[in-house]
């Protein structure tokens, strides 16, 4: 399970830093649709992150229930714990890296909507002055 969750961010990594690799898109390109955000699908990563959290709790339900027919509940349930705890947070993580670009893109297109709205009324000025 370790390597897999260690492929899994190994490979987010690579998305991410092949989204941010690419060339940025013309200014009149910007998609309006935020579900898409440098060739990811949002809804699907959220939804992958999900899947894997529950996955993750089912595991650590699934070993707490293991730990009770041990001899060392309290070492073994600490220990289930703690690998839930560093699932969690890898998962967070990617949240947070997720929305961080969905915040950074609707951002950019604020900015582009006031040059936009700026631009506009500069040319509304020069025209009125002439």
């Amino acid at each position: 399970m370790k390597h897999f969750l260690a492929w899994s961010w190994c490979g987010l990594l690579l998305l991410a830093s092949n989204a941010l690799a690419q060339p940025a898109p013309a200014v009149g390109s910007t998609p309006d649709n935020v579900s898409l955000l440098q060739g990811l699908d949002l809804e699907a990563e959220r939804k992958r992150i999900r899947s894997e959290r529950d996955a993750a709790d089912a595991e650590y339900r699934a070993t707490l229930k293991l730990c009770f027919q041990k001899f060392a509940v309290n070492s073994c349930k600490q220990d289930a714990l703690d690998e839930k705890i560093k699932r969690d947070n890898d998962l967070r993580r990617q949240e947070i890296i997720l929305n961080n670009a969905v915040r950074k893109q609707r951002g950019d297109k604020a900015l582009l909507r006031a040059e936009d709205r700026q631009s506009q009324e500069k040319q509304l000025k020069d025209e009125e002055r002439r």
